[in-house]
């Protein structure tokens, strides 16, 4: 085998490769003739099928099929002969097959960039430290109320904040249209679930009452044919209802599986929120860490790897909303995606470097105690133990998370580290 390497733009390499012709022609001719010893055709007896027969049948076929495999095989041996490390698979280009004359092919492909780290003295972090307040546990309080609100009928008129029961029908220039009615639809007046003017043109209203809106609706909608028109909105509402809250007691508690009275429950809810404060407050470091050194190490990003960040993304969203139906990446254009995706190629190239340079390792006492962690919060946590350690693809994961959680501790012993006392909601309002 032949090898010779050029460097293209950036981090974009082609590999010429070139083979005697033993190397596809020997394994062409022995298939071939274990396919006529198998092949069963029409005018022919069992395993007495012409081989010149089988080559103009499936010759051109399997000549193919051997190329591909050889030029897989060759790519990997040549680029671990010329010491490269290939992002993603190449793109081949047969530049000549001629029978007993040898292969020859082109393989185009990208590096992944030398990493040169710089020292982590000149990164900034503010780690923030929260404190959680008697008005910051009722505030939680108040808002596990309202997930268990219910919605009882008023005899009064519709304000914000009530649900009410509507039909409504949709007019643009006269006509009706797709989507524009609908009867018997509960609705939260004040939630932002319709257009601007429809939720405030119905507070006042009372049971029975029917109201016409003129509304517009925004330029930028996510129906196209409706977009910026003029529309008027017929609505009926049948019912209001009014959300009432469940009582703090000890039968709300009970309902809620916590032992104990309400000081039980207080403690509980305290309890919940010092582990998310303490999650938030290491999110909040690692997302500085990381920008810091994105911006403090300059690198070359493969379009491969960027590319690859970018569908990651988008599958991630497309299953949170999604609603079960199959993936389509042309539904969310990459533009959205194209600085996050960027920014998390670096990073994991970075990360990847400080593990390396500094031989770090995921500790088997960390990886089983957050296993552990996780397990504690089902019925029997010995089963889940045991599943994620005959798991290997989960037990990766969290061993991922370990060694990134080593990662931070090593940049944070030289990083220029200060407190910053924040309040416990505003650890969360970025998230």
């Amino acid at each position: 085998m032949e090898v010779s390497l050029e460097t293209l733009a950036g981090l974009d390499r082609r590999l010429l490769i070139q083979l005697p012709a033993e190397s596809v022609d020997a394994d062409f001719e022995q298939r071939i003739a274990e396919m006529a010893k198998k092949a069963k055709i029409p005018g022919f007896r069992p395993g007495k099928v012409p081989v010149n027969e089988i080559k103009r049948r499936h010759g051109k076929a399997l000549r193919m099929e051997i190329i591909n495999e050889v030029m897989r095989k060759s790519f990997f041996d040549a680029v671990s002969q010329q010491k490269l490390t290939p992002v993603g698979y190449p793109k081949f280009n047969i530049l000549n097959d001629a029978a007993k004359k040898g292969l020859e092919f082109s393989a185009e492909f990208e590096v992944y960039p030398e990493v040169k780290l710089q020292t982590f003295n000149t990164l900034k972090i503010e780690k923030p430290v929260a404190e959680i307040t008697e008005a910051d546990v009722d505030h939680v309080i108040e808002n596990v109320r309202e997930q268990h609100k219910e919605w009882e009928e008023l005899a009064r008129a519709a304000s914000s904040g009530d649900q009410v029961l509507i039909d409504y029908a949709g007019k643009i220039e006269g006509e009706a249209f797709d989507g524009g009615s609908a009867e018997d639809v509960s609705l939260v007046l004040g939630s932002g679930q319709m257009i601007d003017g429809f939720e405030q043109g119905i507070e006042g209203a009372t049971v029975g009452e029917t109201r016409i809106l003129q509304l517009k609706f925004p330029d930028q909608y996510h129906g196209e044919d409706v977009a910026g028109k003029n529309v008027e909105f017929t609505i009926t509402v049948k019912k209001v209802l009014g959300k009432k809250l469940p009582e703090v007691n000890e039968s709300f508690v009970e309902k809620l599986g916590v032992q104990g009275d309400l000081s039980s429950f207080r403690d509980e809810v305290r309890k919940n929120m010092t582990h998310e404060k303490e999650q938030a407050e290491k999110r909040n470091i690692k997302e500085q860490i990381f920008k810091g050194l994105v911006e403090q190490n300059k690198i070359e990003l493969p379009k491969t790897l960027v590319k690859n960040e970018i569908r990651r993304l988008q599958q991630r969203m497309f299953q949170q909303f999604g609603g079960g139906q199959q993936f389509d990446p042309s539904l969310l254009p990459e533009d959205l995606f194209i600085e996050r995706a960027q920014e998390s190629a670096a990073v994991g190239l970075i990360i990847s470097a400080i593990i390396k340079e500094n031989n770090l390792k995921a500790d088997g006492d960390k990886v089983r105690a957050m296993v552990e962690d996780l397990a504690s919060r089902y019925d029997r946590p010995e089963q889940v133990v045991n599943w994620y350690y005959n798991n290997n693809e989960k037990l990766a994961e969290i061993e991922a998370v370990v060694l990134e959680d080593a990662v931070i501790a090593h940049i944070l012993e030289t990083a220029s580290v200060s407190n910053k006392e924040v309040s416990y909601e505003s650890l969360f309002k970025s998230q």
